[in-house]
């Protein structure tokens, strides 16, 4: 009874999401990474400033802390811009990303073809 149950709330919430073809998902993924990363972005570079503008205002004392500041907040805003570039990547095209070191490998793809494209 319980499996039946969970069949058919599994079943009432595929009904709820769109049949889109896959090209289309990958589409609404890129939208989502691109939304996300604009808003985690805009709020770092608030937080770079106010590390920036202190209320004391700046001194000669200051100078070491406000350029070591501007350099992790310029590596942590690449980095970021990079992660959110390479999820676009992966949501609008086919790729593939393999690494191996060792004995261990790890594979990550993303956007298949759809019937079609090729």
């Amino acid at each position: 009874m319980a499996g039946e149950q969970d069949r058919r709330q599994a079943m009432s919430l595929r009904a709820l999401l769109p049949s889109w073809p896959p090209r289309d998902w990958r589409a609404f993924a890129a939208l989502v990474f691109s939304v996300a990363g604009a808003v985690v972005l805009t709020a770092f570079v608030w937080w770079g400033v106010a590390q920036l503008l202190p209320a004391e205002g700046w001194t000669e004392k200051s100078e070491v802390n406000r350029a070591t500041t501007i350099r992790w907040t310029l590596w942590i805003a690449m980095g970021s811009i990079g992660l959110v570039l390479l999820g676009l990547g992966f949501a609008v095209t086919p790729r593939k990303l393999k690494t191996k070191d060792g004995d261990r490998s790890f594979e990550f793809s993303g956007g298949d073809t759809d019937k079609g494209e090729e």
